[in-house]
């Protein structure tokens, strides 16, 4: 088979997996951001493998459009209005995730013995992995946020590209961080919305 409709053939395949995975999603109580990663998984190397060997040939354009696109669209979604709205809660959550999340990363890895050079790397990579999942969570429950995706992988991919003596150790945590965040964000994060919801209706608000 030639490439260009192998190429076609999978990219259909990948659309009508991912449009299956989210009327699923809809159906069930996982966030269909998990759910997703989870088809990702299985069908990647470490799953079935049934992707074609030129998919390694994707990955760099495919990041760069993924990282092109966030841009977009968080630039899309910034309103005065929101911003005046939602303005100071966005700001104090944004200031703990990136805080947080870089802060634990960095400290973590000095107290597992990596390099002083490598935890700042991966501290500064770390803020990027989880928004996706919580953001899609808030997104499908009703609420309004600005949109993020893929931001950690392609910030993996330069530092590696970058820096090749440290690809082996930079890749793997930073797809391994992304995908534990990704699979405990969403449903924590939807636990933290129900028990507001329950909140809110228990005191008469919102009926």
């Amino acid at each position: 088979m030639d490439e260009i409709p192998k190429i076609l053939i999978t990219l259909g395949g990948l659309f009508l997996l991912g449009l299956f995975t989210v009327l699923l999603g809809r159906q069930t109580f996982l966030p269909r951001v998990t759910l997703l990663l989870l088809s990702g998984f299985a069908i990647g190397p470490s799953g079935f493998d049934v992707l074609p060997d030129f998919r390694e040939d994707w990955f760099p354009v495919v990041t760069n459009i993924a990282v092109s696109m966030v841009g977009f669209l968080v630039g899309h979604h910034l309103t005065l209005r929101s911003l005046k709205k939602r303005g100071k809660p966005v700001l104090w959550i944004s200031i703990g995730e990136v805080v947080g999340a870089a802060t634990a990363m960095f400290l973590g890895h000095i107290l597992m013995g990596f390099p002083p050079e490598v935890a700042l790397l991966l501290a500064g990579i770390a803020p990027a992995s989880d928004p996706v999942a919580i953001i899609d969570v808030i997104r499908v429950d009703g609420h309004s946020s600005l949109p993020q995706a893929g931001v950690a992988l392609g910030m993996a991919l330069l530092a590696s590209q970058h820096l090749p003596e440290l690809k082996e150790v930079i890749l793997p945590v930073a797809i391994g961080s992304t995908i534990v965040f990704e699979l405990i964000g969403p449903v924590m994060t939807r636990k933290a919305l129900i028990k507001v919801g329950e909140g809110q209706t228990h005191n008469g608000i919102g009926t």
